[in-house]
C-alpha cells in the first residue's frame, strides 16, 4: 500500500473553476468579516455617542444651575451694596436731622431773646428763623 492522496492532486492554473471558487470563497470571507466588524464598530459608536450626548445634557444642565447660583449670588452682593448704602444714608438723615434740630434750638434761643430786647430788634431777629427754604 502506497501513502498518498485518495484523489489526484491538480494545480490551480489547470483550472480555471476551482480559481473561480477560490477567489469567490475569499471575497465571501471578507465580506462577512466586514460586515461583522462594521456592525460591531458602529455599535460602539453608538454607544459612545449616546454617553458623549450624555455627558453633553449634564454638564449643560450643570452650566444652567451655576449660572443661576452666581445670579442668585450677585443679586446679594447687590443686596448687601444697598443695606450698606441704606445705613449710610441714614447716617446723613440722623446728622442732617440733628443739625436740623439744633438750628431750630438756636432761633428759639434767638426769639426768646428778642423778646426780651423789644418790638425793633424782635423782627430783625426772628426774620431769619421763620424763612422757609
Amino acid at each position: 500500500m502506497s501513502w498518498g492522496p485518495a484523489f489526484p492532486i491538480q494545480s490551480v492554473e489547470s483550472e480555471p473553476e476551482s480559481l473561480l471558487a477560490a477567489c469567490l470563497g475569499i471575497a465571501i470571507l471578507a465580506i462577512y468579516l466586514w460586515k461583522t466588524i462594521l456592525a460591531a464598530k458602529h455599535q460602539i459608536y453608538r454607544v459612545n455617542l449616546h454617553r458623549i450626548s450624555e455627558a453633553i445634557k449634564r454638564c449643560m444642565k450643570k452650566n444652567s444651575e451655576l449660572v443661576e447660583e452666581i445670579s442668585r449670588c450677585t443679586q446679594k452682593d447687590d443686596i448687601k451694596t444697598l443695606e450698606k448704602m441704606n445705613e449710610i444714608l441714614d447716617d446723613v438723615i440722623q446728622d442732617i436731622h440733628t443739625e436740623l434740630q439744633s438750628k431750630r434750638d438756636q432761633c428759639q434761643e434767638l426769639e426768646l431773646g428778642a423778646l426780651h430786647m423789644g418790638p425793633l430788634h424782635q423782627k430783625w431777629v426772628t426774620a431769619p428763623c421763620t424763612r422757609r427754604t
